[in-house]
């Protein structure tokens, strides 16, 4: 009787921070419950690159908050695709650099975009986008605007740079998907942005 009182106010003690808490993640069994609300994007650029393993930077202009939930706990790479999806909906990229470094950067020109290919089923789409992000590529699927055309465009996301083009090349091609997607052809020269 002594053993269920303890344990119910320990769950209900864990409950209240949880629910209370602008940032907190509960550590169980190599996976997390993250429950963040309006947390600073420096910090939650910090947890996410403890949590995921990976060295993520926020690029200096980039300001805000962000909010995270879990219903289930999370692997290290589940919160790494949870925080990547959070920053797309705010309009900002999870731009892969060298090794395992990446950077928050906002979705300006100096992103290009590619339509590489059209499928009739959304399901398909987020397959092969998965496909691309676990090659360390980025892309997007994008639904149309108008009701009478039913296709999911898988969109190619990469650096307005030649770096940034080859990355995008060697994503797809690791993820064995040169033959099902076009890509854009190699620009003769970058324009050359100033900062």
């Amino acid at each position: 009787m002594f053993q269920i009182s303890t344990l119910k106010k320990i769950a209900a003690y864990l409950f209240a921070l949880l629910l209370f808490s602008h940032a907190t993640a509960v550590f169980c069994d190599d996976r997390f419950y993250v429950i963040w609300r309006d947390i600073g994007l420096p910090d939650a650029v910090r947890l996410v690159s403890q949590y995921s393993g990976r060295k993520i930077h926020l690029a200096q202009e980039i300001q805000g908050t962000i909010s995270l939930a879990s219903t289930d706990p999370l692997s290290p790479d589940e919160v790494f695709t949870l925080f990547q999806k959070s920053l797309q909906e705010r309009g900002l990229l999870l731009v892969r650099g060298d090794g395992n470094a990446y950077q928050v950067s906002s979705a300006k020109s100096e992103t290009r975009r590619y339509v590489g290919a059209v499928f009739a089923f959304e399901q398909r789409a987020q397959a092969i986008v998965s496909r691309l992000r676990a090659a360390d590529g980025e892309a997007e699927v994008l639904a149309s605007g108008d009701p009478a055309e039913q296709g999911f465009s898988v969109v190619l996301l990469y650096r307005d740079s030649t770096e940034g083009y080859q990355a995008m090349i060697s994503a797809v091609e690791r993820a064995g998907l040169n033959n099902l997607l076009a890509t854009p052809t190699r620009p003769v020269a970058f324009p050359v942005q100033e900062k």
